[in-house]
């Protein structure tokens, strides 16, 4: 993000005397005596929640009563409570928006409510510290004291040199890929024998072929996403093959293997018609892209995010007066 989108995320955090942290984003900081973070909710990440770790009498928040708060607050969508991290989804989106307007009187009746209950900081791990500060672990946002930011910190520094030194093994990659492969062939044919020619199925195929690479080959590399490539394309044909090859079996009452044979014939005699078997080839070749594409994409993109463990830190930049 840079820009205007930078501007927005500084002038709010100035409205509310918070911080911006200048790699995710993320705004955080003490109000109303808590400590929060300011992020992308956890089920919706066009939205933006607020994140605290609490602990009430020195126990873990009471889920029904924060329920029960939410209930009266038409800008709170729900809230999320796992031990002591408790996160708030508000309905206001975490994009340059109206969000400059809504946002502080929001936090500040959620922190009113938290003070009045008596829920109180703690460390979101150890629960023992009431002197958490915001960070990112596994790129996720977090509120740790520092003895146990920096156990998170060792954990991720090893699982760094772990998968830096850890050997890509090609033939398991290439099993778990056609093992995932498979899964989306069986898709593609359920699906076309129900009368559907969906984006589910591409989708699937996408995902599977992936992760069945990266899970048997231990790691994933440009070399990995080309095989994969290639193989979706192969397997996308045959499950497509093959569904026409049940078509024909039940059509004229023979077996599948004889049904898949005769789908070149049939083509040569025009007893498929061209245009419907080569569009619906191309249909499922364009789900399969569709899911491929993004799926690659989030794929690497979560992996440099789960790398990613730092203290939130202020930008460089100054915030631009609010009008």
């Amino acid at each position: 993000m840079g820009g205007r989108a930078d501007n927005f995320y500084l002038q709010l955090a100035d409205r509310m005397g918070l911080e911006v942290d200048q790699q995710s984003h993320f705004i955080f900081g003490s109000q109303g005596g808590f400590e929060l973070i300011l992020c992308p909710a956890e089920k919706n990440a066009a939205l933006t929640a607020v994140l605290f770790s609490l602990k009430k009498n020195g126990a873990e928040p009471d889920e029904n009563e924060l329920k029960a708060f939410v209930k009266s607050m038409k800008a709170l969508r729900g809230v999320s409570v796992r031990h002591a991290r408790v996160e708030f989804t508000t309905s206001v989106s975490f994009a340059p928006s109206k969000a400059l307007m809504a946002l502080p009187d929001i936090v500040d009746a959620i922190t009113r409510f938290l003070w009045q209950a008596g829920y109180h900081n703690c460390c979101q791990h150890c629960a023992v510290s009431d002197q958490p500060a915001a960070c990112v672990v596994g790129g996720a946002p977090t509120l740790l004291c520092p003895g146990c930011y920096s156990q998170a910190q060792q954990r991720s520094d090893q699982e760094k040199l772990a998968k830096a030194r850890r050997k890509e093994n090609l033939p398991g990659a290439i099993v778990g890929a056609l093992l995932g492969s498979l899964v989306g062939v069986v898709c593609i044919v359920v699906l076309s024998q129900l009368g559907y020619v969906a984006v589910a199925s591409g989708i699937v195929m996408a995902v599977c072929t992936l992760k069945g690479y990266e899970m048997l080959g231990g790691k994933m590399g440009a070399r990995g996403i080309v095989i994969c490539a290639i193989l979706m394309l192969v397997m996308t044909y045959a499950g497509d093959r093959l569904d026409w090859g049940i078509i024909i079996a039940r059509e004229f009452e023979t077996d599948i293997f004889m049904g898949f044979r005769l789908v070149d014939v049939l083509l040569d005699e025009g007893m498929i018609e061209a245009g419907n078997y080569f569009g619906n080839l191309a249909m499922l070749y364009l789900f399969t892209l569709g899911g491929a594409i993004p799926t690659a994409i989030a794929s690497i993109k979560n992996d440099k995010q789960r790398e990613l463990t730092y203290r939130l830190h202020k930008g460089d930049t100054a915030a631009s007066p609010v009008q």
